[in-house]
């Protein structure tokens, strides 16, 4: 499989809340085992600081930035120190948000994911 990253991202945000989410995809383990049921983090992007548009996608901008943090099985999604800082934040903290958009290709197709750190 070939990696290539599409665009990078820099921005502050805010805090809106960490909440519940339940998936609602229509395969059979939704939405208790999916995967994609849990603890989602929500932020408010306040600017964009430098944006790099690597390749064809991952060029726009966003008002705001959500990440699964835990799964509805107590499973973190994210690092040690990431979910840590996570559980400290109260809505309305400012943060750095860092992520990028990377292109997983296989002779198949193009599956673009995004990654947060």
């Amino acid at each position: 499989m070939n990696v290539s990253t599409r665009a990078r991202y820099e921005t502050s945000a805010e805090l809106r809340g960490i909440r519940e989410y339940r998936c609602m995809d229509l395969t059979p383990c939704c939405p208790d085992d999916c995967g994609h049921s849990g603890s989602v983090a929500t932020f408010g992007i306040l600017q964009y600081i430098p944006c790099e548009a690597l390749r064809q996608c991952g060029g726009t901008k966003q008002e705001g930035f959500v990440v699964l943090i835990e799964d509805n099985h107590g499973k973190s999604l994210v690092s040690a120190d990431i979910l840590a800082t996570l559980k400290t934040l109260e809505q309305g903290d400012k943060v750095l948000l860092f992520w990028h958009v990377d292109c997983l290709c296989q002779r198949a197709g193009k599956m673009y994911q995004g990654w947060a750190g």
